[in-house]
């Protein structure tokens, strides 16, 4: 079985930085527009791809219950690789299964490039300099020209995710090994395949062969059917080459193909919609790129990806204010609109005798406006003054290891990096924060709660602008997050502890059977 999957992330260290500025246009509007609505159609019927998904997934595990030996350890494989583009816990928890297969079969040269492959997917977690160090760590002496082949497609894409998440400076050294692991890759591969192409391209593109990597992407797309995965990689390859050429007509056309293509596979981690939701708000397309940011932060909850998750919720606060800013003037001019039709129909009809009426109906309109206001502007502020202290913190933390590099005491940098000491912190900023505006937004939030309780069993609100756990898990619940497991990851609790707080919840309220639907329409 060819995997494949290794390489894909390597082209995400090319577009981190891509200029989304000063865009020419050479394709037709028609073509650009075409390519949008298409993409929307296939955005409208994800629920039906994920069904399909569903459907293949069954079968691959019931495929993988009914085999034994080598015939089963290809198929714990198979069942990995398609979860790459799905869900990186399911992935990790695949490959694990395969080194266990592995184990049983004395194969040791297939344990180590499972191993391999499930190191490069915990990046996507944020284990990156644990994951790093590990890897370097596989003997890779013991492993056939196949694994082999796999384990460097497993280190280009770690290194290059690598990458992608961390600073210019920071990045040399991952990017250096990156490329080394993608050209053994090619090494070990086959020529003329859409794989060896897509590879050779983000190494050409790496290398600032844009002309290369351009007849490379375009040859493997047009050797493979839309439902291949390496469609798609091209797709965003290629979208991100032209961002870099400011051809800015081809980079939609290429980023929309690549997102309908995931969204007709029912695929969710991939960098298209986020990169084109950034180009289309610097052009103008609010309520587009609004549909794909929502699209990029509901695919990066429920696949897992906490780093895409990281960048996706990071986006710009100018972006996000230009957007809201935009809606809101029009918004305004329709209501203006509106106001204006109101008083001179009132006028003509009926004079003076209505001017009370129609003052009434301004105030009423400025209240509200001056309320909606309100409510913009404590949710922007709450968002900057997260980004605010989560770049103060990031920059003391980059101090303070700085200092400690400086000084010789290289161990406790790693014992901090182990720790995960900063991403504690960082949750419960997050939790503070989300808090406070999820308070704001829902003031009777615990009140409405509380009806829903035994008379004696009802809920405690310890502090007026913070959440307890119990409140908080209602929180989530409310906001449309119903899966335990999703929520577990953002309460930093196992999963059974989740479905502990929940039946302890339930068996508290009025109506066990209907208090978590109730739940849903409080506030």
């Amino acid at each position: 079985m060819n995997k494949k999957s290794a390489t894909f992330i390597a082209f995400l260290a090319i577009v981190i930085g891509y200029s989304l500025y000063g865009c020419s246009s050479k394709k037709s509007n028609d073509e650009v527009r075409k390519a949008l609505v298409s993409m929307n159609k296939a955005i409208g019927n994800r629920k039906q791809a994920f069904q399909q998904r569903e459907l293949r997934e069954d079968s691959l595990r019931a495929a993988l219950d009914t085999l034994i030996g080598n015939e089963k350890l290809k198929a714990a494989e198979n069942l990995a690789f398609h979860f790459t583009a799905v869900n990186v816990d399911s992935a990790i928890k695949y490959y694990s299964c395969a080194e266990d297969i592995a184990k049983d079969l004395n194969n040791e040269s297939a344990l180590l490039q499972c191993k391999a492959h499930k190191l490069s997917m915990s990046t996507f977690l944020g284990d990156l300099y644990k994951a790093s160090e590990l890897f370097e760590k596989i003997d890779t002496t013991k492993m056939t020209k196949d694994d082999l082949r796999e384990y460097y497609a497993a280190g280009s894409r770690l290194y290059l995710a690598f990458a992608s998440y961390v600073t210019p400076e920071q990045a040399g050294t991952s990017l250096d090994k990156g490329k080394i692991c993608a050209k053994r890759h090619l090494e070990l591969s086959e020529k003329d395949t859409p794989e060896y192409n897509y590879v050779e391209a983000v190494l050409a593109e790496l290398d600032g062969r844009h002309a290369r990597a351009i007849a490379l992407a375009s040859d493997a797309l047009e050797n493979k059917q839309p439902q291949s995965i390496y469609h798609t990689w091209c797709e965003e390859l290629l979208g991100a080459i032209y961002l870099h050429e400011n051809k800015k007509d081809e980079a939609i056309i290429h980023l929309a193909n690549a997102v309908k293509n995931d969204a007709n596979q029912g695929h969710q981690i991939g960098n298209g919609a986020r990169l084109l939701a950034n180009l289309l708000i610097h052009e103008g397309e609010f309520n587009q790129a609004d549909k794909l940011l929502q699209l990029a932060l509901f695919n990066a909850v429920n696949s897992g990806d906490k780093m895409r998750f990281s960048q996706a919720v990071t986006l710009s606060p100018e972006i996000t204010d230009r957007y809201r800013g935009t809606n809101n003037v029009a918004r305004m001019i329709i209501i203006s609109l509106a106001v204006v039709i109101a008083i001179c129909l009132a006028f003509i009809a009926w004079m003076m005798a209505k001017i009370r009426h129609k003052d009434r109906i301004i105030d009423t309109l400025t209240k509200k406006n001056t309320e909606a206001c309100i409510e913009k502007t404590t949710y922007i502020r709450e968002f900057l003054n997260m980004s605010a202290i989560y770049l103060e913190k990031m920059e003391d933390y980059k101090t303070s290891v700085q200092k400690k590099i400086k000084s010789g005491k290289l161990e406790e940098v790693i014992s901090a990096l182990k720790s995960g000491e900063i991403f504690q912190s960082q949750s419960e900023t997050f939790y503070n924060i989300f808090d406070r505006a999820f308070i704001h937004a829902f003031p009777d939030f615990v009140k409405d709660v509380n009806s829903l309780m035994q008379p004696d069993k009802i809920l405690v609100q310890t502090q007026p602008d913070l959440l307890t756990t119990d409140l908080r898990l209602l929180a989530f619940m409310r906001l449309g997050v119903d899966d335990s497991t999703v929520i577990s990851r953002f309460m930093g609790l196992s999963i059974n502890t989740i479905y502990s707080y929940r039946n302890r919840l339930r068996s508290r309220a009025l109506n066990r059977d209907t208090f978590e639907t109730d739940i849903t329409k409080v506030g």
